[in-house]
């Protein structure tokens, strides 16, 4: 097994900083914004969250058999689909109309062979191919994170330059996606006078979008122009919308959870729980932005790896 090991806090400092930047970012360039503490409290939970939990965990390889199992498995998932409904980098089908039910999860889990498997770029590559062709940014960023995480990466000059030719092609992607689906894409427009970000306004999108649809205190005629381009809700806002607590509240709640579960699966006798915190933890980054831990997806991860533990056991099949 080869060890890499990972401080499992990361993304909720990660999430409270976002949090506040967006806060004080709209303050700046002058948007109205309800005065409030929920920035600050949640940084600070963010923040402390650091002190709470110091422990690492080691992220392992499945083994050679397990590994190509889970590969031929989604590459046929991937094959079939794409035989059946066309790509929707090519016009063929609109992207929210592809895929088969259930089948679809299977051919999203390239990402978790970026995190476990040992053919790294390899699955890497195709699982970007793939997103691409489908208009899968979210997905697509979940192998990028999956490789980070899976490997030692220096952060230098040349992470910084690679970052920033990913965040163009990111950017890219989506000007193209709009382009084919023919959606006129300018919800800034009118509203920012700055030279930057008039040009470079998806920056502000999303920090604006899950801002403003956490807790919906932006006075500037600019809710609904945000509403017709950002369609979800961050996850930790779930406590909130369903017992009407205050947004804060919610996201202490939510995330105090995922902390409660880690340790508890940290604590398993099992090796499993090297497996099912990274998964957690690739999850929770997303949380920020829509409903990803409370959805199938989510389940059915870990239902296949549980089937691919299964089925590299019986002896039907060949040993490697």
């Amino acid at each position: 097994m080869e060890k890499n090991k990972i401080r499992i806090i990361l993304p909720f400092v990660f999430i409270g900083l976002l949090i506040f930047f967006a806060f004080c970012f709209l303050n700046v360039n002058n948007l109205v914004i309800e005065k409030s503490f929920q920035p600050f409290i949640i940084l600070s939970f963010s923040i402390i969250t650091i002190f709470l939990i110091k422990e690492k965990i080691v992220i392992p390889n499945l083994t050679l058999k397990q590994e190509n199992l889970f590969f031929k498995i989604i590459c046929i998932s991937i094959i079939v689909e794409l035989l059946y409904f066309g790509a929707p980098i090519f016009g063929q089908v609109i992207y929210t109309e592809f895929g088969f039910p259930i089948v679809h999860h299977i051919s999203l889990m390239m990402w978790m062979l970026v995190l476990f498997g040992k053919q790294k770029k390899k699955y890497l590559l195709i699982h970007t191919i793939y997103c691409l062709l489908i208009f899968n940014r979210q997905i697509l960023l979940f192998g990028v994170l999956s490789y980070i995480m899976s490997n030692k990466t220096n952060f230098n000059f040349k992470t910084l330059l690679i970052t920033v030719f990913f965040l163009i092609f990111f950017l890219a992607v989506g000007i193209y996606r709009n382009f084919v689906l023919k959606i006129d894409f300018d919800p800034f427009f009118g509203y920012i006078d700055l030279p930057f970000l008039e040009y470079y306004d998806f920056i502000l999108f999303y920090l604006i979008g899950p801002y403003n649809a956490s807790f919906n205190n932006l006075d500037y005629g600019f809710s609904d122009t945000i509403f017709n381009y950002w369609n979800t809700v961050p996850e930790w806002m779930f406590f909130s919308s369903k017992f009407l607590i205050p947004e804060y509240i919610s996201f202490i709640i939510f995330y105090c959870l995922i902390i409660l579960t880690l340790l508890l699966i940290k604590r398993m006798n099992s090796t499993r729980k090297f497996y099912y915190v990274p998964i957690i933890v690739v999850y929770s980054y997303f949380t920020f932005f829509s409903s990803v831990i409370l959805s199938t997806v989510f389940v059915a991860n870990f239902l296949m790896l549980e089937l691919i533990f299964l089925l590299s056991k019986l002896k039907i099949l060949p040993r490697t």
